[in-house]
């Protein structure tokens, strides 16, 4: 593939976040997106698994036909422009990132798909930046303190859930959420 171009392909979570998205957050510079990053003609994203969250072994990237990431509804891409990067050199950037963002260290708002996405923009070297209007909720650590507070302890709570669920033995505690 001699695709060297680079796009952010963005889709909602569920129906409650598109309509969300359509009403409101996305005029309030708050839009919560799935998003994906293609380039030479795969798309990566991160995400977690539910049954993963004691296994650091297990990556949270994966790859994807472009535009048809499963469990999300495409809406729309942005060209950021074409990588100076061979094919080898991003795969090489892909398997480090594998190898740095294991499924279990997904968090909502602080280390989730958007900041993935904008890591690996970065690692592309492509004209234009990720998007930063996009990373809205996914960014609430830096501008939205109060709500990433209560996000935070609530992903905890889903979180050990989860861990109970699957039978995981991850030593990260609700308590430890706490401020």
């Amino acid at each position: 593939l001699n695709d060297r171009g680079v796009w952010v392909h963005l889709y909602h979570t569920d129906s409650v976040t598109g309509w969300l998205n359509w009403a409101l957050l996305k005029y309030a510079e708050v839009p919560i997106y799935h998003a994906g990053i293609e380039v030479y003609g795969y798309e990566w994203a991160f995400q977690y698994f539910d049954d993963a969250w004691d296994d650091e072994t297990i990556s949270g990237v994966l790859w994807c036909e472009p535009k048809q990431m499963p469990g999300y509804e495409y809406q729309e891409s942005i060209f950021l422009g074409e990588t100076t990067l061979g094919p080898a050199e991003v795969g090489d950037i892909v398997d480090e990132l594998r190898a740095e963002w294991p499924s279990c260290q997904y968090h909502l708002t602080r280390h989730n798909c958007l900041s993935f996405a904008r890591r690996f923009v970065d690692l592309l070297r492509v004209p234009e930046p990720f998007p930063p209007d996009l990373l809205g909720f996914g960014d609430a650590p830096s501008y939205l303190p109060a709500t990433d507070s209560v996000v935070n302890f609530g992903w905890s709570w889903y979180k050990w859930g989860m861990q109970q669920q699957w039978g995981c033995t991850d030593d990260t505690t609700v308590e430890s959420a706490l401020p």
